[in-house]
């Protein structure tokens, strides 16, 4: 009867333990900004034109090409998030993401550019193709914009 008191017991306490660990824990909350409206931007009025694309860079990888997105801000302010996806040839199902080194403690001001660099895996092109380029960010006064271009990789200066 003992055993049988000790068992029930232990089975209940490792119940309540799993059911309270399931349990999302109160926490302080925070207050997190409204969302910011997505831009709809008329063509040639985007915040962000793509400066150059180049690859295959060095060190060559077997696994895919090197390939470097150089960003330019024509806006008239500061942009506090930016990324691109490229889309090219390969056996990725997905686009590859570029994330540029822009937050609010690091913008990316008016009339400057950033690039970035990464390794394609499974990925490649080909020359004289245009290639889809999705550009997303967020402007200093909290407006975030999306859009599509496209750009032709080209090889890189020597």
């Amino acid at each position: 009867m003992k055993r049988t008191a000790v068992f029930i017991i232990i089975v209940v306490v490792l119940f309540v333990l799993l059911v309270s660990g399931c349990s999302p824990s109160p926490g302080p909350t925070s207050t997190s900004p409204a969302p910011s409206p997505t831009a709809t931007l008329p063509p040639g009025q985007e915040p962000i034109e793509i400066s150059s694309a180049t690859g295959p860079h060095e060190p060559i990888n077997p696994g895919g090409p090197i390939v470097e997105i150089t960003l330019k801000n024509v806006s008239d302010e500061p942009v506090i998030f930016l990324e691109a996806a490229l889309e090219v040839h390969g056996v990725a199902d997905r686009p590859f993401e570029f994330a540029f080194d822009v937050t609010l403690s690091n913008l990316l001001l008016p009339g400057e550019s950033i690039s970035d660099k990464e390794v394609l895996i499974g990925g490649g092109f080909g020359d004289n193709i245009l290639y889809p380029v999705t550009i997303s960010g967020t402007l200093e006064s909290n407006i975030a914009f999306v859009y599509n271009k496209e750009v032709l990789i080209t090889k890189p200066a020597e």
